[in-house]
């Protein structure tokens, strides 16, 4: 609670869980011709909560290998989880967005055929135009206030989340007399039903940006409450909407991981590294039932979701030898864009602003983002460990971005720095880490 801030109600209830799991690992054949092993595994849970009922989830899993350094492996499985506490019962938690949040702040600098240019003048019109002057006063409309959001529990309203997931791939190892190297590739894929969320300012930007035909009768914009009259302090300004927890229709996420391990040894030691890596191919969603999928893989972030890049990464090297350890590492991540989920936006006025009516640019991609660290560790015997490193060695700042006018490509941001990605946002540092054993 935060005095003249925010506020929370008592959030307070229960539940009851009971579960009950069993697994079976069933080696079916080995040391065969063409089947140097063969193995299957089944698990299943069935979980009774008071709130919301039974269900049965199941996981079944096969590992196949024509020859020892070849392992081809798939699983399918489903899943099941009822809203917890909080999402069901949070009690009317109040906080605070800025204003330049109101998809109609300066919407008058947006073309006059975006969506959010014409949902916006038919709301502000009848409240701001003076019929006495020969512009539209609604045109120059920013909010100069901060608007108002509820979260609130969905007890009554929710419904348990399910989902589906299903992958195959392959591990590569080689004999140790070659080298001792392993090389993995997994395909993955899962389906999420009914995805338990809050929207956020999602909700203003999809009301005010979805089709004039449909606004404001849209699924989005019954969660705001309405804007503030002629006459009051900050006319026009959104009084304040309710984000509520729901129920998300569905989200698609799909990609491949790639692992590799290599060690061998040398100078009186011995050298590991590891390379793991992602290749995001769908991060679809849909919000609400009807509204179809919509594949943000490689974008920004839409407001309020994940999203991300489509390749991640990272390489660990250690070098051991005696009681001392010396390690580099490198996290990679990769460019992402919102430039395709924006429209051109125009400037509002002229001088050192640009010409007006003419479209601007904006920086809205990320590039490629790579951190270094190293470390250095020593063994003391039977006594613990000391370990001296430096996160993000050369000092590596996260990609800066526009602030954009658009609504549908309002991004977060610290500053001017892009606010949706795992960078490092405090800079290089040194740390020192002392473990003890007694």
């Amino acid at each position: 609670q935060l005095y003249n801030f925010s506020n929370e109600g008592i959030t307070e209830g229960k539940d009851t869980v009971k579960e009950a799991f069993a697994e079976v690992n069933i080696p079916v054949m080995r040391d065969r011709p063409l089947v140097y092993n063969l193995e299957l595994a089944a698990s299943g849970r069935f979980t009774h909560y008071d709130s919301y009922g039974s269900d049965f989830v199941y996981r079944l899993n096969a590992q196949y290998s024509p020859v020892e350094m070849l392992r081809l492996r798939a699983s399918y499985g489903t899943n099941y989880r009822a809203p917890n506490l909080y999402e069901q019962f949070v009690n009317d938690q109040s906080g605070f967005f800025g204003g330049g949040s109101d998809p109609c702040d300066s919407f008058g600098g947006l073309s006059p055929t975006d969506p959010t240019f014409i949902n916006c003048l038919a709301e502000l019109t009848p409240i701001l135009d003076n019929p006495n002057t020969a512009a539209n006063e609604a045109l120059a409309f920013f909010n100069a206030s901060s608007i108002l959001v509820n979260t609130s529990g969905g007890q009554d309203n929710l419904t348990a989340e399910t989902a589906k997931s299903y992958g195959f791939g392959a591990v590569i190892t080689l004999p140790r007399h070659i080298a001792d190297f392993s090389f993995a590739a997994d395909y993955f894929h899962t389906t999420v039903k009914d995805e338990v969320s809050t929207l956020g300012l999602t909700i203003l930007n999809l009301c005010y940006g979805d089709d004039p035909a449909n606004f404001p009768n849209n699924d989005y914009c019954p969660f705001i409450n309405g804007r503030n009259p002629l006459g009051t302090v900050y006319p026009g300004t959104i009084i304040s909407f309710q984000n509520p927890y729901l129920n998300l229709a569905q989200q698609v996420v799909a990609g491949i991981d790639f692992n590799s391990r290599y060690s061998t040894p040398i100078f009186g030691g011995r050298f590991v590294a590891q390379a793991q890596a992602t290749r995001m191919l769908e991060q679809k969603l849909e919000v609400f039932e009807g509204s179809g999928l919509f594949d943000y893989n490689g974008t920004l972030g839409y407001p309020g979701f994940g999203s991300g890049p489509k390749w991640t990464g990272s390489l660990d090297t250690r070098f051991e030898t005696g009681p001392w350890a010396f390690r580099w590492g490198v996290e990679y991540i990769g460019r992402a864009s919102g430039e395709d989920l924006t429209v051109p936006t125009l400037y509002p006025g002229g001088g050192e602003s640009g010409t007006p009516g003419l479209p601007y640019t904006e920086d809205l991609v990320a590039e490629a983002y790579f951190e270094h660290g190293v470390s250095v560790q020593y063994e003391l015997r039977d006594r613990g460990q000391i370990t001296l490193g430096v996160k993000n060695l050369f000092d590596e700042r996260p990609p800066q971005i526009s602030d954009s006018q658009d609504p549908s490509g309002q991004y977060f941001r610290l500053s001017n720095f892009f606010g949706g990605g795992p960078y490092d946002y405090l800079g290089r540092s040194v740390f020192v880490n002392l473990t003890a054993s007694f």
